[in-house]
This record gives C-alpha cells, structure tokens and sequence, in this order.
C-alpha cells in the first residue's frame, strides 16, 4: 500500500513545508478545506500552493519521489470555490481604522518600532538555534 507525499508551498518565503502523507487526492482535499474553513481568516492563502512530491511506500518504508514537484492546487482557488470570505468584513475594517486614527503620530510610531524590535528578537532567537543544531551536528 502507499500513500501519496504532497508538500503546501509558502510562496512568501518561498519553501516548502515538510510533507502530508495522505492515502489520495480526495483525502488531501479534504484536509485542506477544513485548514481553510478553520484558518482563513488567519492566513492569506493566496500565499500558498500545494504541490505532488511522489508515493510512500508502506511495505518497504521507501519514498518514490518525482523529478520534480507537480504544483496540484492554489489554495486562494480553493477558498474560492468554498466561497469562503477572504476579506476581513466592514466591521472589522472600520474598528482597526478607527483605532489607528485615534493614536498620534508619536505613538503609531513607538509601536511600529516596539514591533520591529520584536521582529529583531525572533530574527536572532531563531539564528541562534540554528547555530546551536550545526554544533549539535558537528559533534
């Protein structure tokens, strides 16, 4: 028995996510529409693709992949079709506009920067980890 590798794209970092192991398409199909019933108000899927990588062999515990990935889905489309509202409503809009226009100038700024110290930290967390995995691999 095998199972099929698919692989979801994120095209904004342009990398693959590790593989989904699914037993067929219909199967993938049905986990990525419940992804985006559950997460598309979260995530822009227009950022993302999926794509077959190849079969997982059961028995023998070996990967047969393809040449290449075969993009099989956007998942913008998909949403689409779901008819799924990909846009933040009215309401919403009108809430955040409304509060961005209640804060000075001076303020607006301290949180941009207070964001992109964040942003710096994460930045450095994560390169310090990998740092530390390269060691791990050398020893």
């Amino acid at each position: 028995m095998y199972l099929e590798l698919y692989a979801i794209h994120d095209n904004k970092i342009e990398a693959f996510q590790p593989p989904l192991y699914q037993k067929n398409y219909s199967e993938l199909m049905g986990l990525m529409m419940h992804y985006l019933k559950t997460k598309h108000k979260e995530i822009n899927p227009v950022d993302y693709d999926v794509y077959y990588l190849g079969q997982y062999d059961l028995q023998t515990g070996v990967h047969i992949l393809q040449d290449a990935p075969k993009h099989k889905m956007n998942l913008r489309a998909l949403a689409e079709t779901m008819k799924l509202d990909l846009n933040p409503d009215e309401e919403e809009k009108e809430i955040v506009q409304k509060l961005l226009d209640s804060l000075d100038q001076e303020t607006l700024t301290k949180i941009i920067i207070s964001v992109d110290k964040q942003d710096k930290k994460i930045t450095e967390l994560k390169v310090k980890q990998l740092e530390e995995e390269i060691q791990k691999a050398k020893e």
